[in-house]
């Protein structure tokens, strides 16, 4: 009989640096999606031939945590079952879509015997020649925003505030508290940040994670008597990551 196994990853960022390790848990079932307890398995790095070792619990389950970032192969043994090998699995650090495009080419190439391809310099050399042009997209962003702050001008936040709904993000809230207008999502807690002036009925969010690296623009569209009653999102810097797709958001006022 075969071993069939569910794998689910898990990034565990120990330090900002890179000193950074990955965990790997899943679980261990049979042809008809039984769970196997006691099942023996291994987690081999590739490239330094670390190996980790867990047994399957009562559901079936495993965990490694603390793995080193690389390449895998993990292996499954339980008694009256074939050996389950899964090779080519990944772990990385890097929240690019370039690294995760890199290293998913490079081993399309290694499965298909092709070698010479370069799959890492090659983004990387992609990603500087956008992050040169993004900082002066991004540079000249910030420079109207504090303009805009120091003009004299106040901007009346009270009429943006409320509840907007997306129908895949869920509520979003727009709070005026200090004389500041705060954006938080409430299914994603960590998606908040302050709302600042920039042009017209377009402000920009500053998130406050400065990790994200994706501070986005918020385009607000009026009702019939002028009062916003939506808006549109869209990153400002062309490089940023294409997981953050805010412009595919649509966010409609509720409250």
């Amino acid at each position: 009989m075969r071993l069939s196994m569910a794998v689910c990853f898990a990034l565990c960022v120990v330090t900002l640096q890179a000193q950074t390790t990955a965990g790997i848990r899943g679980t261990v079932t049979d042809a008809t999606n039984a769970s196997i307890s006691g099942a023996r398995v291994e987690a081999h790095n590739v490239q330094t031939g670390f190996v980790a070792k867990a047994t399957s619990t009562a559901d079936g389950s495993y965990t490694f945590t603390l793995l080193p970032i690389g390449e895998y192969q993990v292996t499954v043994e339980a008694s009256g079952f074939k050996v389950a090998e899964f090779p080519n699995i990944v772990l990385t650090n890097q929240q690019s879509g370039a690294a995760f495009s890199a290293v998913a080419n490079q081993i399309k190439d290694s499965y298909f015997g092709i070698s010479g391809n370069d799959w890492v310099k090659m983004f990387s050399d992609r990603v500087a020649a956008g992050k040169g042009n993004a900082g002066k997209v991004t540079a000249e962003v910030w420079k109207q925003v504090d303009a805009r702050l120091h003009d004299g001008q106040k901007t009346d936040y009270s009429q943006y505030a409320g509840t907007y709904h997306d129908s895949w993000l869920g509520d979003i809230t727009l709070t005026q508290k200090d004389g500041k207008l705060l954006f938080q999502a409430k299914r994603s807690p960590k998606l908040g940040g302050e709302i600042l002036p920039y042009k017209a009925n377009t402000f920009i969010v500053k998130w406050t994670i400065r990790s994200m690296d994706a501070d986005s623009f918020i385009i607000f569209s009026l009702d019939q008597d002028g009062k916003p009653d939506g808006f549109k999102m869209k990153p400002i810097s062309p490089a940023t990551d294409f997981s953050y797709d805010f412009q595919d958001l649509d966010l409609h006022r509720v409250k």
